[in-house]
């Protein structure tokens, strides 16, 4: 197999597989907590005294679903010590089908999908024990 070809199924493969990420906005960076597993996704402020560390917010392209997003913001929430996170707000935006030229000489053009690319804001909150 050619570099080139090998470039292109690279490039190829990235770009169909997309990846969910998740940003980090902490509320007081001065203070850090030990990482947390298994963050637990809740649906309305829990009864337990608790604090929200940060606000998470994670993004999925066209070729993510949702759970895809909601994991990426899981493990963000982890590394910082947060015990469960709460959904704030959704947004999706429609991206429309393009084609782009094929990276490869003389190849045939790369029909890229649309879809929605989703954003959720979660509040990582911790609990105070």
């Amino acid at each position: 197999m050619t570099l080139s070809k090998l470039l292109f199924l690279t490039f190829t493969i990235l770009l169909f597989t997309g990846c969910a990420g998740a940003d980090v906005m902490l509320i007081d960076p001065s203070r850090t907590f030990a990482p947390t597993e298994n963050v637990v996704l809740i649906f309305e402020e829990p009864d337990t005294e608790h604090e929200v560390i940060g606000i998470i917010e994670a993004k999925g392209s066209q070729y993510n679903n949702q759970s895809q997003v909601v994991r990426a913001a899981r493990k963000e929430a982890g590394k910082i010590g947060a015990h469960c996170i709460l959904p704030m707000a959704t947004e999706r935006r429609e991206v429309a089908a393009q084609t782009v030229a094929n990276p490869v000489a003389s190849g045939a053009p790369i029909h890229i999908a649309g879809g929605t690319q989703m954003t959720i804001k979660f509040a990582a909150i911790r609990y105070i024990r």
